[in-house]
Parts: structure tokens; sequence; C-alpha cells
């Protein structure tokens, strides 16, 4: 048994920090499989952290962490205070107050885990317990590209009952440290809507939203929140991620169509986020992406 808390993924131009499934991180709400503490792109360290520092506790996020099921996870309706629900990448979950709140640290049942790697590419399978006739394999592949790395998602439905499920990863970034304000700038490739946002939270008017793009009029004191920011069947479903003082930006793609892209954002962390549903009928598994790439910025034309 590898008994290292961490492996390390490397090429020419990225590298990846992942930790070991059930190791380190212990809350109950990201992802078991493929959390990836750190990354650097072209010699640029990406990686923040949910809260500042000083602050930080061993069930919050850092880096790149996935989260299955935020506000519905399988089976919670369904199941009676004490019974137990699934939570996909992490297992099954005690059921205890009426509603689900992802923040809370719950009693868990974890899924079977495996995981095998080479230089630039890992393997993780997630593998649930039975819990009120749902049941699931989650196999993900996370690959280096020549500019930085992909992840490959396989559902299996292993239970009685349909699975349907969100996902998103929740991206806890900054370039190289750089804290949160007018420096940075978040480009989507569709107009936004300001009415149709479902959640906004500025509360020292700090976020400036153009027709494509949202920026910073100052640096952030409080947390904000953008929810719903584009959805349906976006014909490029993406983010950019740019600084004025980085020659690169920093873009996510995936290739289902969106129930949203949602940004928080901090003084030390922005997180812009691709939401998917995945709908898995009994005995059947569905397979999707998301592309993590640095591109350089385009020069700056004369006159």
């Amino acid at each position: 048994m590898n008994t290292e808390q961490t492996l390390t993924l490397r090429n020419q131009s990225v590298e990846l920090q992942l930790e070991r499934p059930g190791i380190g991180y212990n809350g109950t709400r990201f992802d078991q499989t493929g959390k990836i503490l750190k990354c650097t792109m072209e010699g640029i360290f990406v990686c923040s952290q949910e809260w500042p520092a000083d602050r930080m506790r061993g069930d919050l996020g850092v880096g790149f962490m996935n989260e299955f099921d935020m506000e519905h996870p399988p089976g919670f309706d369904e199941a009676e205070l004490g019974e137990r629900f699934l939570k996909i990448g992490v297992g099954a979950l005690q059921k205890e107050e009426g509603s689900y709140d992802f923040l809370k640290r719950h009693s868990c049942m974890a899924s079977k885990f495996s995981l095998s790697h080479t230089q630039e590419e890992v393997w993780i399978r997630s593998q649930s317990p039975e819990v009120l006739d749902y049941a699931c394999v989650l196999d993900k592949h996370i690959r280096l590209t020549d500019n930085g790395f992909s992840i490959g998602y396989r559902l299996q439905n292993h239970g009685s009952k349909v699975l349907r499920v969100q996902e998103y990863v929740h991206n806890f970034l900054a370039f190289d440290g750089h804290p949160i304000g007018p420096a940075y700038r978040i480009d989507l490739p569709h107009s936004i809507d300001i009415s149709s946002l479902t959640e906004y939270v500025d509360e020292l008017n700090a976020v400036s939203i153009g027709d494509r793009h949202i920026g910073f009029r100052k640096p952030l004191e409080q947390p904000i929140f953008l929810k719903s920011l584009g959805a349906g069947a976006l014909a490029a479903p993406s983010w950019q991620l740019s600084h004025e003082a980085i020659d690169w930006v920093l873009t996510e793609s995936v290739d289902r169509p969106l129930t949203g892209i949602h940004l928080w954002a901090w003084g030390h962390v922005i997180s812009p986020e691709l939401f998917v549903n995945v709908q898995v009928p009994c005995g059947a598994q569905v397979q999707w992406e998301r592309r993590f790439e640095f591109h350089k910025k385009a020069p700056l034309g004369r006159g």
C-alpha cells in the first residue's frame, strides 16, 4: 500500500500535485478523487485556498476540487432522519436535518477508492456503498496536456434508480498569489444578462459587469457571489481568467450543456465555476470531460 499523501504529475510546461483519496482533506463536501492541491503552468502558480491561510481547516477546499450535488444529493429527500444518502466521490452520508447543508460535515460511510498513475496521467476509481437503491462507480482520468490538463469522467449507475446529479469543479484560483482586485478579469463567450442572476452578493459594490466580462473596481475585502451568469446549450461553455501582470490566461471548458456559470471570490481567491447536469439510467454510464488550458495573451495592436 502506498502511504505517500500526494503524487505529482509533470511535463515540460505543467505540474500538478494531487492528494490521494481518503487522506488529508477530511470534509464530506468535495469528491475525494482527483484533489488537485497545487498547479503550476508555464512557471506560474495558479492555486489558492477557500479561506485565508491563517484560517484554513482540513475540511475546506484547496486548488481544484470536484463536488457532486451541492443542493440535492441522490437519496436525501427519500431518507428518514438517521438514514443515509449518497454523496458521489465521498460515500454514504447520514441525514441529520430536514434540508441538505453542503457546508456541514456529515457522518460518512466512505466509498472504496483505487488509484494508478504514470508521470503524466492518473486514474482514480470511487465505488460507492448502496443506499436506498442508489449505487455508482465514478472513474476519473486526469491527464496532462501541452498547455494544461484534462479531467475525464465516467459515471456508472449500479443501482436500481436513475441517477440525476449536478457536477462542477470548485476552482480556488489566484495567479502567483496576487490578491483579487482590479488587475483580474473574467471573460465569458456570451453576453451577461444581469436580470437573470438568481443571486448577487456584492456588499461593497466591488464588482463591475460588462457585456461579456466581469472585473473589479477595488480589492475584495468581503466575499462576492454571482449565480447563474449563463446556462443552456452554449456553443462553447467556458470562462477565461486573466491578470494584467501575467502574460497568460487560464481557461476552463466542458463538453456538456451548462446549468449555470457561477462566480465566487474573496480577497485571496477567485472561483469561476461551470455547472452541468448528468442523468444516468439504471445499468448505464455517461462520460464527459473538462479541460483547463493556459494560453498566451494576444499581443496588443499598435495605434
